[in-house]
């Protein structure tokens, strides 16, 4: 789920939204599966969760500095930055707008 594009500047060229899950994806997936193999309260588990946990946080990263970039290039390519309040709830109801 989400939206197709993560805005539209003035130009009118939209700008998709980034899917950071994909690249970390399949190693999220065999790291979850080793954790839920692990027997409560070991030590082992404990450490599958760290694994599962840092690659959760590796996502979140990825995700907050492609933000970063892009409202850094947003900033230093123009002089004036607006921003429209838009209801998203209504949005994902329509399909043509999301």
């Amino acid at each position: 789920m989400g939206l197709k594009d993560l805005f539209v500047p003035s130009e009118g060229e939209p700008v998709a939204n980034a899917r950071h899950t994909a690249k970390y994806a399949s190693r999220l997936a065999l790291a979850q599966r080793r954790l839920n193999r692990k027997k409560l309260g070991s030590a082992n588990q404990a450490k599958a969760r760290q694994k599962v946990a840092r690659i959760h946080a590796r996502i979140s990263d990825c995700r907050l500095d492609g933000l970063h970039k892009l409202s850094r290039r947003l900033i230093n390519e123009n002089q004036v930055v607006c921003v429209e309040n838009l209801a998203v709830k209504n949005m994902i109801r329509n399909p043509r707008l999301s």
